[in-house]
């Protein structure tokens, strides 16, 4: 499914990666896609995000995605804490209604109906008018202003970025099993939440949901060598850039530099998915340039810092060559 803007496509896939150093036309993408599934009216200034979304040559819905927009910390935890229009609320609720807690409930209002009276008894004492009294219906919003911590009794903000997003996800996982529906998350500058190393443990939860519900996933990163290069999702990688590129499957890839690389060198699946990686978020800028004097200061004022040079492979006369063309 493409998602067709006035200068370019982006390819709806159960996971997409929009990388590249175009902060602002990813944030435009992003606002435009959330703006449009939403049912939120356009306001007059935000004619700009009125992208007409086509699929198969016709305008996409404004309900056909349930969308939720992660933009930071704080909006994971608005999602998994109980509150009217939470995630877990809906989780919540649905137990309420499987579990059938009628009974349950009514022996709470047993409950709740003694310490009225006693409290009654001795309020009227006095010859009062006045007496106490509660409605049946607030039980559950009593119910309903439980606390969410952490089972070892920790207040949730305690937990740390990977923690909460993993429970994020296993509550949009548990809500799609009462209530199937087509699911959009998107997770802007995910990079700024999360390193590499655990960026790799969530995206493999993500493989995990987008395999068994009708979920599609957008992330945002655009820090060197931040991005997920695993082959089932390769083509999902988009480079927003001054041009905007989607990437090709992995092994066109490959085959693309095997047939012009400039030494004949040959190259492993694992050797291009390395080199996708380093260089995913410079494609597509213009202009860019190979070798500077501005790598020599940066080596000069990181050399004061004791900062370790990674150690890099030497090019051949062909390669060298071919970058000073």
């Amino acid at each position: 499914m493409k998602l067709k803007f006035n200068e370019f496509e982006i390819d709806i896939l159960p996971f997409v990666q929009l990388c590249g150093m175009n902060c602002k036309k990813k944030e435009f993408i992003i606002n435009s896609i959330e703006k449009h599934f939403s049912s939120v009216k356009y306001k007059e200034y935000e004619k700009e995000y009125q992208e007409c979304f086509l699929v198969n040559g016709e305008i996409l819905g404004r309900n056909y995605f349930k969308t939720y927009l992660i933009q930071n910390r704080e909006d994971i935890i608005r999602y998994i804490q109980i509150s009217k229009s939470s995630m877990m609320m809906q989780y919540f609720s649905n137990c309420l209604t499987e579990y059938n807690c009628a009974q349950d409930m009514g022996v709470i209002v047993e409950h709740l109906e003694k310490i009225f009276e006693n409290i009654n008894a001795t309020f009227l004492e006095n010859d009062s008018k006045l007496k106490l009294s509660f409605e049946e219906n607030n039980i559950y919003n009593l119910v309903q202003n439980a606390k969410v911590e952490s089972c070892d009794g920790r207040d949730i903000h305690l937990l740390n970025n990977l923690e909460l997003l993993t429970e994020f996800l296993q509550l949009v996982e548990k809500n799609l099993l009462y209530q199937p529906q087509k699911i959009l998350l998107i997770f802007n500058n995910i990079d700024h939440l999360l390193d590499r190393i655990e960026y790799s443990f969530f995206v493999d939860k993500v493989e995990k949901i987008s395999s068994c519900f009708d979920v599609s996933i957008i992330c945002t990163l655009s820090i060197e060598g931040y991005v997920d290069v695993r082959k089932q999702f390769f083509d999902g990688i988009h480079i927003i850039n001054d041009v905007v590129y989607q990437m090709p499957e992995l092994e066109r890839v490959e085959e693309f530099l095997q047939n012009h690389y400039p030494s004949g060198r040959k190259m492993s699946e694992k050797d291009v998915q390395n080199l996708c990686r380093e260089i995913i978020h410079k494609i597509g800028c213009n202009p860019y340039r190979m070798i500077t004097r501005e790598n020599v200061y940066l080596k000069l004022l990181n050399d004061t810092l004791m900062m370790r040079q990674k150690k890099t492979e030497k090019l051949d006369k062909m390669e060298f060559d071919f970058i000073m063309e």
